[in-house]
């Protein structure tokens, strides 16, 4: 049975340094901000652009991650629970989600100075009200600078 591991987090939490670190250890697909460039922009995420690629790996029992800010969201964590049992009935979840610390994520933002930093931040204030981590994931704290890549520290 493929395991099937899901990172939930704002943006500037560190799920893309995470997936970084633990790259190496994944052998099936690992998709990173799942949704972006989805099939007609679409936020259904039996469109996003690496469906057909992470259900053919997770039935051939390949282990596979994905990350997604969406999943900060219970309805939409649920609406993708059910696209994959749809498609590869016998995946396990893992849930991975990152503290939701909305300070600390703009303040990683602003840190890392894209262009888009002012959505972000209204991203963030969006998200975090709505953030709900369940009972059974596992917690990560949000990344700091100080704790060098894909770790974090008090």
């Amino acid at each position: 049975m493929a395991k099937l591991i899901a990172i939930a987090g704002l943006p500037g939490s560190g799920k893309s340094r995470y997936i970084a670190r633990v790259r190496g250890t994944i052998a099936g697909v690992i998709a990173d901000d799942y949704m972006t460039h989805a099939h007609g922009d679409s936020p259904i995420f039996t469109n996003g652009r690496r469906f057909v690629e992470l259900a053919r790996a997770l039935n051939a029992g390949k282990d596979c991650l994905v990350s997604d800010i969406n999943f900060c969201r219970p309805n939409r964590r649920a609406e993708f629970e059910s696209a994959i049992r749809g498609v590869a009935p016998g995946t396990e979840f893992e849930w991975r989600f990152f503290e939701n610390d909305p300070d600390r994520c703009i303040g990683n933002v602003r840190r890392r100075a894209r262009i888009n930093v002012t959505r972000e931040e209204q991203t963030i204030r969006d998200l975090s009200p709505h953030f709900q981590i369940p009972a059974a994931a596992t917690v990560l704290p949000v990344w700091t600078p100080a704790s060098g890549p894909g770790m974090a520290s008090r």
